[in-house]
C-alpha cells in the first residue's frame, strides 16, 4: 500500500486545460452523474473522480502486490 499519495492543493493552484477524449456513451454517464453527484460541471465532475480515482490506487495494494504473497 502507498501512504505518499496526498490530495491535490486545489486552493493553493490553478487549473490547465486539456483536451479530453470520451465516447459518446461516456459523455452520457458523467452528464447524469453530474447533475446526480451535485457537481457545479463536467469539469468538476471529472476532477472528482480523478482524485478518487488516484486515492484507491494509493491506498489499494495492486494486483501485482496480490500475486507476490
Amino acid at each position: 500500500m502507498r501512504k505518499d499519495w496526498t490530495p491535490a492543493p486545489k486552493a493553493n493552484e490553478t487549473k490547465q486545460r486539456i483536451p479530453v477524449w470520451l465516447y459518446p456513451s461516456t459523455l452520457e454517464v458523467v452528464d447524469k452523474l453530474v447533475k446526480q453527484d451535485n457537481c457545479k460541471s463536467r469539469s468538476d465532475y471529472l476532477e472528482t473522480a480523478a482524485q478518487f480515482y488516484a486515492c484507491l490506487l494509493y491506498t489499494s495494494p495492486s494486483p501485482r502486490d496480490r500475486q507476490k504473497s
